[in-house]
């Protein structure tokens, strides 16, 4: 119950704090944040990606830290600014972002393996292994034996 009214107050919090800003800069913010992460037609703007994706490869390339944590600061203000303004549209927006973001990072493995770090192989070996166990197991557990030679074994 204390939980909960801790989250209302802060939801009250943060609704106030937002309507307070005028509505030209809480517009200006919304169109800002819309232009860079949707299309015209409300899809998600996927050049946003393409954006961080670019800026993420220079940095790692130039080994300059400051710009690595300037994308992701740009990143965390865009969909904390679409939170708050709309938090519908967030959700979607965030998990195509991730989404996105998680697959360019896999294609990159799929093209070098090499790549991927020694210990991530050891522990995604190990839970391909214990996935594969857990169906053969749960398989054949629920296998019954024939009565009759002739019988064959079901499933």
């Amino acid at each position: 119950m204390q939980k909960e009214s801790i989250s209302k107050r802060y939801d009250d919090s943060l609704q106030g704090a937002i309507e307070s800003v005028p509505d030209d800069k809480r517009e200006a913010i919304s169109d800002k944040v819309n232009e860079a992460l949707f299309d015209a037609d409300g899809k998600a703007n996927l050049d946003f990606e393409d954006y961080v994706i670019a800026m993420k490869e220079k940095a790692e390339a130039t080994d300059d830290e400051a710009l690595s944590d300037g994308i992701q600061a740009e990143v965390d203000n865009y969909f904390e600014a679409l939170q708050a303004l709309e938090p519908d549209r967030y959700k979607d927006r965030k998990q195509t972002f991730d989404q996105n973001m998680m697959t360019h990072q896999l294609d990159g493995y799929m093209e070098n393996p090499d790549s991927v770090d020694a210990e991530n192989v050891s522990t995604g070996l190990r839970d391909t292994i214990d996935i594969v166990q857990g169906v053969s197991t749960a398989r054949f557990s629920t296998w019954t034996r024939p009565t009759s030679p002739t019988m064959p074994i079901r499933p």
